[in-house]
């Protein structure tokens, strides 16, 4: 509901092969999570391959600890002591068990919270992006003032950028209307869309 222009915007991208990813970023609640599972289910409905990665504040001192659970456990043994060639060694053998993961088709690599990614899950996925090798999904909760996420692709128009903005109070009515399967009193009306802001997320919970 309300998001139809970022839907065509994502398909575009996706089957266009001009950008090789997108972020999706705005406020806690606005729907960001739930616009990327969007994008990945017309992905996998046009037979694309798709994995799935999120960051998280605990695992932001883990190398490689967002992309762990998709990597067999040998990529991450290594037979010399040299730190960072044991990292340089780490990281291609992860990028090819990413990129072979994709069997031969481009992989649709989807990021929730990509600024909490692990300092080599980021280079990697930045990597496999810039490269083309991946179509990269990736959300990112923003309040207006810190940096975005893989800026420097963005800067260089290999991954676009859709910041999203609140929905309409008529949105709100119609999202509210199908959840609630009727109509609702206006006041509660005005009341649930003064205080969600916008915010499906947000308005989520105060109908809980």
């Amino acid at each position: 509901v309300g998001r139809h222009d970022e839907i065509d915007e994502l398909d575009r991208l996706l089957h266009g092969g001009e950008r090789h990813g997108v972020l999706l970023s705005g406020p806690v609640g606005i729907g960001k999570t739930r616009l990327a599972r969007v994008c990945a289910e017309r992905a996998r409905h046009a037979g694309m391959s798709v994995i799935h990665v999120s960051g998280h504040s605990t695992a932001e001192q883990i190398p490689l600890g967002a992309l762990a659970h998709l990597l067999p456990a040998e990529v991450l043994q290594t037979d010399t002591s040299s730190g960072e060639l044991a990292r340089t060694i780490v990281f291609q053998r992860a990028r090819a068990a990413l990129i072979s993961a994709g069997g031969g088709e481009r992989l649709v690599v989807v990021v929730d919270h990509a600024e909490h990614l692990d300092e080599l899950s980021s280079a990697l996925i930045g990597s496999l992006t810039s490269s083309g090798d991946v179509f990269a999904v990736l959300t990112q909760r923003t309040s207006g003032r810190e940096p975005l996420a893989f800026d420097e692709l963005i800067r260089n128009g290999q991954i676009a950028h859709l910041e999203l903005g609140p929905l309409s109070d008529t949105d709100l009515d119609v999202l509210l209307y199908r959840v609630l399967a009727g109509p609702i009193d206006l006041d509660s009306l005005q009341q649930l869309t003064t205080l969600s802001r916008g915010r499906p997320g947000a308005l989520q919970q105060l109908v809980e």
